[in-house]
């Protein structure tokens, strides 16, 4: 049997909001795999969502802790985020799309970016493809944002390739695809299958991602720009 299951992390700060994003979700999948950073219990108001499947864990795995739990080959995964709110049609229409694409060596996502080299070396400049935002023809990319990938299983990177990456768990998936020769794409879509649900607390990318680490860079260079046929358009 095929699940579709969507795959989560979180940490109590967004105990609030991790409830919308429940929602928008529970309906669409058969199973949510979230981990539960940094909690010591399994919070109660998680009695709530039958399809939640909570994981308590001895380190705080951040945002590779979307990739802790294992799925079967032919699963339908979904990589989710707990800031988002996706459309009530988001799996639907991802699974209708991207099966008139082809799943074996794509994952596909909203949040696309196509990052610029200057002098041969990789930066952070970049074309960015933004998940809330209208596309209208699908593009290969150099990286998707981890919070809106959709996937067969067998395309969903080992923890054990990604455990090192905390923080730049997006980079170091991008760099997976890449040695794995599995294409990333940019799906075409309309506008808003996800909205920011908006909140004044930490995330990744103000405290750590937008200070342009050296680490994020050298990771960059293996694949920046390597394939080809980066930022040309997806044909079916």
């Amino acid at each position: 049997m095929v699940l579709r299951r969507a795959h989560m992390a979180t940490f109590p700060d967004r105990a609030d909001i991790l409830r919308i994003a429940l929602k928008s979700l529970e309906s669409q999948v058969d199973e949510i795999h979230l981990m539960l950073n940094e909690y010591n219990e399994t919070p109660t108001f998680l009695l709530d969502f039958k399809k939640v499947i909570p994981i308590l864990h001895n380190e705080d795995l951040k945002d590779v802790g979307k990739f802790f739990p294992v799925p079967k080959p032919d699963d339908h995964v979904f990589l989710v985020d707990d800031d988002l709110l996706y459309h009530d049609r988001y799996c639907d229409w991802m699974i209708e799309r991207t099966t008139e694409i082809g799943m074996e060596k794509s994952v596909f996502g909203l949040h696309g970016s196509i990052y610029k080299r200057i002098n041969g070396y990789p930066t952070r400049k970049r074309k960015l493809y933004y998940y809330s935002k209208s596309l209208r023809r699908s593009v290969y990319v150099d990286e998707l944002g981890t919070g809106t990938v959709f996937a067969l299983g067998k395309n969903i990177a080992p923890l054990s390739y990604l455990e090192t990456a905390q923080k730049f768990v997006d980079t170091r998936y991008a760099k997976w695809c890449f040695e794995s020769k599995v294409s990333q794409v940019a799906i075409a879509r309309p506008r808003k299958l996800i909205r920011t649900i908006r909140h004044k607390g930490p995330s990744i990318y103000r405290t750590f991602t937008v200070h342009n680490p050296p680490i994020i860079l050298c990771e960059m260079d293996a694949f920046v720009g390597r394939p080809e046929f980066i930022g040309k358009y997806v044909t079916n």
